[in-house]
């Protein structure tokens, strides 16, 4: 995998003004995810129900070919850096660690619509992996996870976020395949 980018880009399309932002062509497959958004010089974490605004500023983080594509619908390339606007936004890691969100895809984890957060980035046995809505969730992965305080702090206690439970190995699942290697290693095969 290419390592992802980011840009920030302004809206200049009158097509988009008025739709929502799960809506914006190319964005949901793509891998690209806009983790935030400017109106009015206050950056803020878009919901997928944001209606776009001809002058909003995106920050977009994806693979550089969905962002490159994202340019040509959105509009142009903006000099302003969405993430140095003021507002009550930060970002953190986040380390899936607890059973009840494996195997859940980030669409049906719905972090966003539950707690206002966006996810950007999935770190996944050192490789990082874009954001797209069928991604699975896997035990140690590490999400990138952008939004208000609060709202990251809920995220965590859902997904686990225990650097502890990472430095202790599952004994008994180790212990249960050996056990069975052993027994099956000693049947003669006739």
């Amino acid at each position: 995998h290419a390592p992802l980018a980011s840009i920030n880009l302004e809206v200049t399309n009158p097509n988009l003004a008025g739709l929502p932002l799960r809506k914006l062509p190319t964005l949901r497959d793509s891998g690209a995810v806009v983790s935030r958004f400017s109106r009015g010089g206050v950056a803020s974490v878009p919901r997928p129900e944001t209606a776009l605004q001809l002058g909003d500023m995106l920050h977009v983080v994806g693979p550089r070919e969905a962002l490159d594509a994202l340019k040509v619908i959105v509009g142009v390339e903006s000099p302003v850096d969405v993430k140095a606007l003021p507002g009550d936004i930060v970002a953190r890691q986040v380390i899936v660690t607890r059973h009840a969100p494996l195997g859940k895809t980030i669409d049906e984890l719905a972090l966003s619509a539950r707690f206002g957060v966006t996810v950007t980035r999935v770190h996944r046995s050192g490789i990082e992996l874009p954001v797209k809505p069928e991604l699975g969730v896997h035990y140690a992965d590490s999400l990138v996870v952008v939004g208000p305080s609060e709202g990251i702090d809920r995220v965590a206690a859902e997904l686990g976020d225990s650097q502890k439970l990472l430095q202790h190995p599952h004994v008994i699942p180790i212990f249960v395949a050996l056990l069975l290697g052993v027994l099956l290693g000693s049947m003669p095969l006739y």
